[in-house]
């Protein structure tokens, strides 16, 4: 399993160093192609579900024909320089540092009482309106927001790094390519709800799997945030079916139950009120600490996804079932 060592090298510089601001993006590139194909097909106008399907096509045709190419010229010049390429493209589709900075960052400022700093910061993490936010908001919010991008940001690339094998980097990509569509066009308002349905849909599916694994993994590793196994997974049980994703709802009612706070309810998204279920009970107060255990909950999903991936891998190569 050559391409173990890579992962591992990209997991532990994203640790590291995040997403350093001297290094090009994939992730942004793609959203400029998205955005670029996105004004080609649809003029500015409200798009059509088969310009939608052409755009998700479009985007990850392009995606896997750039990489392979790149990784193509770069074996040629000397083949290390393939697997530096690799362990790059893995490193950018992860994104714990960067998420755990933002909580953080949002607990921080609350604790200095900057709440109208803390109301900036988490408006950059999530589509609803924060201007009435106080700091209880604040925190619920910041909480959602982790709990629900351990998928998006960690386990559902490091599923697909891993499914790819020696392909990793170009697995890793092609999913963040369609996470990227769905968060710039998935909308269910009236200028996306048909242009952005393919993406959406196309996001759901491959999330499907990776949201309910680690929807398990948080219930088992509650315990060490100072929650109860048994009521995560009572939470998780209860609460998982309520929200209006099909897979978002899994690992927020599990981190909801091993937290032991009340997440969800109502909330203005662009000017309307929506009213959005609550899940899990409330035990412990939402305030900067919850926020803190919230990114140590990130940090030991992503430990755990990765020990229970690897061994499954071990498990079906030991079997014969993979070669």
């Amino acid at each position: 399993m050559p391409f173990i060592p890579l992962l591992l090298t990209a997991v532990i510089l994203d640790f590291l160093l995040g997403d350093p601001e001297f290094l090009p993006h994939p992730i942004v590139l793609i959203g400029r192609l998205i955005k670029k194909l996105e004004s080609l097909l649809t003029g500015g106008k409200r798009g059509t579900f088969f310009q939608g399907v052409v755009l998700v096509l479009l985007v990850s045709l392009t995606v896997a024909g750039t990489i392979m190419f790149l990784g193509f010229m770069l074996e040629l010049i000397w083949p290390p320089l393939s697997a530096v390429f690799t362990v790059f493209l893995l490193w950018q589709g992860l994104a714990a540092r960067s998420l755990a900075r933002s909580g953080l960052k949002v607990a921080e400022l609350i604790e200095r009482d900057e709440i109208t700093e803390a109301r900036k910061k988490i408006s950059r993490l999530i589509t609803r309106d924060v201007s009435q936010m106080e700091e209880e908001d604040i925190c619920r919010a910041a909480v959602e927001t982790i709990s629900e991008n351990i998928v998006d940001g960690i386990t559902a690339p490091l599923f697909y790094a891993v499914l790819g094998g020696p392909l990793a980097g170009l697995f890793i990509m092609l999913y963040k390519a369609v996470n990227t569509m769905d968060s710039m066009v998935g909308y269910r308002n009236q200028q996306y709800r048909d242009f952005g349905r393919a993406a959406a849909r196309f996001d759901d599916l491959l999330n499907w799997l990776p949201a309910r694994i680690t929807a398990l993994i948080i219930v088992l590793i509650s315990p060490l945030v100072g929650g109860s196994l048994r009521q995560s997974w009572s939470i998780l049980l209860r609460d998982a079916g309520k929200s209006s994703s099909p897979n978002s709802g899994y690992p927020e009612a599990a981190a909801a139950g091993a937290l032991q706070v009340r997440l969800g309810g109502p909330d203005y998204y662009f000017g309307q009120l929506v009213k959005n279920p609550q899940i899990g009970e409330k035990v412990r107060d939402k305030n900067p600490k919850i926020i803190r255990l919230a990114v140590k909950l990130l940090y030991v999903s992503q430990a755990a996804f990765i020990f229970f991936l690897y061994l499954a891998v071990f498990l079906l190569r030991l079997t014969g079932v993979i070669g």
